[in-house]
């Protein structure tokens, strides 16, 4: 989790606080309209109005590692700081050397509060990074991006990603990365074999920034790319995509300052389930950025726990399952339908039509055509920046409509607003200053 403000956040994504009872000082931020407010500059004072101005809900998932694997994340972080003490000048800085064990004391477990002892045991745990020459002087790793490409090819049922970015390409030169060639290559592996197979991902509606920067809107070209290069190799060979993969996005709504309120859940984690069996939780993105490993460093953990599976459901049959890939899977997706703790077994098996397409892509389909009924103009149908703003910040529905707009909304999930901004240029335009940079920076 990146350590700043505006990063907590409850399972209810609310976009308004305006008696400050949950989200203290700069954790009521809006990272679209001011960009990340960091600083130990007063940190109880708001950097928006909350009576008039909505924040920006944070959707992330994280992971608590105990044992082992914990001594791997460590010697990462002494790796990369011997490494800059062996690069620096500052005399201060001291090296540092890792602990020599190999288990942790039970004791040591007795320490931790109830609330963060380990809830799921005989965990199989593999740390991944993305690391090379520049930032700790080792050849470039790309560990995570192996990964990536290894858990998408050999899943059996469905792959299930959220990601802050999905810029990826099969066959043009930028981006270089190949995880949309990795899904589509599956994809067709499974319709050759008819099977059932589902790509599940959800994304951000547009990336963190104004709409008005060169880099926020060249970023969501590339996406609407990927997207659209997936959907179409799919069409090519004569199937309808929508039965292989589905894009959506998150939204919540409010009601602030004597008017309704609508905004995307900004979705900022790095993380995939595969089959319900293995997990990949990081700092990784979905780009060549992060995934090449000479560029932004990244680390990441894969979760599996062969030798105690439980049993589950793919498609109708039995399935062994690891508990901890399931849960998390369930959790997320409780919360995304808007489900009650008792309907959880409606969403035990993700592949089958009765989930995948009656519950997860019609909650979605219907979660849209609410919002669009409702607000009128949303993303789904906002064709330029100028309409897009307008609309938000002009909202006419009445309580009375709003109210009604509530009872038939299902949790939060919808589908990724693919037209979005189709009437604007969203290549970088000459004399921007994101013009003096190669595109591949933005990638």
């Amino acid at each position: 989790i990146d350590l700043c403000y505006g990063r907590y956040e409850t399972s209810e994504y609310l976009l308004c606080d305006p008696e400050e009872n949950i989200f203290i000082g700069k954790d009521y931020t809006n990272a679209n309209k001011l960009g990340e407010c960091n600083g130990p500059l007063h940190p109880d004072h708001s950097n928006i109005d909350r009576s008039k101005e909505t924040r920006l809900p944070w959707h992330d998932v994280h992971t608590l590692s105990i044992g082992e694997v914990a001594l791997d994340v460590s010697k990462n972080f002494i790796q990369r700081w011997n490494f800059i003490v062996r690069t620096s000048r500052v005399s201060s800085f001291k090296k540092i050397y890792p602990l020599k064990v190999k288990y942790i004391e039970l004791s040591m477990l007795d320490m931790l509060p109830e609330a963060y002892f380990p809830r799921y045991k005989n965990c199989e745990c593999q740390i991944v990074r993305s690391i090379s020459k520049w930032s700790g002087g080792i050849k470039t790793e790309i560990s995570i991006y192996d990964a990536y490409l290894d858990l998408i090819t050999n899943s059996e049922y469905y792959v299930y990603i959220e990601n802050q970015y999905f810029v990826s390409a099969s066959k043009n030169r930028r981006p270089i990365n190949r995880i949309v060639k990795c899904l589509y290559k599956r994809i067709k592996r499974a319709i050759s074999e008819e099977k059932v197979f589902r790509v599940i991902i959800v994304i951000p509606e547009y990336p963190a920034g104004s709409l008005s920067d060169d880099s926020t809107k060249y970023i969501l070209k590339k996406t609407k790319k990927a997207i659209l290069e997936l959907q179409t190799n799919i069409m090519d060979l004569g199937y309808d995509p929508d039965d292989y993969v589905t894009f959506n996005a998150l939204q919540s709504h409010g009601w602030l300052d004597g008017r309704a309120v609508h905004d995307e859940i900004y979705v900022h984690a790095k993380m995939m389930i595969v089959d319900d069996r293995r997990v990949l939780i990081g700092s990784a993105n979905i780009n060549d950025r992060s995934l090449l490993g000479y560029r932004d460093s990244e680390i990441g953990i894969i979760i599996d726990q062969p030798g105690c599976y439980v049993k589950g459901r793919m498609n109708g049959e039995m399935y062994d399952v690891s508990e901890y890939a399931r849960d998390l899977r369930l959790e997320i997706w409780k919360t995304f339908l808007g489900l009650k703790e008792g309907d959880i077994y409606r969403i035990s098996d993700p592949v089958s039509d009765e989930v995948y397409h009656e519950m997860w892509r019609q909650t979605a389909i219907d979660n849209t055509n609410e919002y669009i009924d409702t607000f009128g103009t949303v993303s789904h149908n906002s064709y330029t920046i100028k309409s897009y703003k307008e609309a938000m910040e002009n909202s006419k529905v009445t309580i009375e409509e709003y109210e009604e707009f509530v009872l038939k909304i299902r949790g939060f999930l919808t589908l990724y607003p693919i037209e979005f901004l189709d009437g604007e240029n969203l290549s970088i335009q000459v004399f921007s200053k994101e013009f003096l940079l190669a595109k591949s920076v933005f990638l």
